[in-house]
């Protein structure tokens, strides 16, 4: 265990998704207790909420997801669509892009890309003698 990450080699990427996504789900939902729904606050108010909360419990060391593959950004795009109907009280049926786009809310890859450009610009920005950019500059290297 590190930083409350558990580690094993038996645990796929896949499981971790599935685990912050877990952990997200129920942020969301102890949110919904306390008005962060479609009766509750205004919907722009529950996506900020959203935004500060649920987001990086989901996103959680995914500046590290680095094989996703084409069946794990549907599976996490799905939480978002669904948080963001729950919020506004939408029909199931309706547009997940739709109606993430009325609160303004990005598509999922685009948080992940972000994450992972934040990650690098961290490492780079970091001393020539430091020991995390010297680490990163070699395994460049040599992929």
């Amino acid at each position: 265990m590190h930083l409350v990450i558990v580690y094993a080699l038996n645990l796929k990427e896949k499981n971790r998704i599935s685990q912050s996504l877990h952990k997200a789900k129920n942020a969301l939902f102890s949110m919904s207790a306390q008005c962060v729904h479609a009766q509750g606050v205004k919907p722009k108010v529950s996506v900020d909420i959203y935004s500060k909360v649920s987001i990086p419990i989901a996103f959680y060391r995914s500046e590290l997801w680095s094989n996703l593959t084409q069946f794990d950004i549907p599976a996490i795009s799905r939480f978002q669509h669904n948080a963001i109907k729950r919020i506004q009280g939408l029909l199931t049926p309706t547009g997940s892009y739709m109606a993430e786009s009325m609160v303004g809310l990005n598509r999922i890859p685009s948080h992940i890309d972000l994450r992972k450009m934040m990650f690098l610009h961290k490492i780079i920005s970091l001393p020539a003698e430091s020991v995390s950019r010297n680490i990163y500059s070699k395994t460049s290297v040599v992929c």
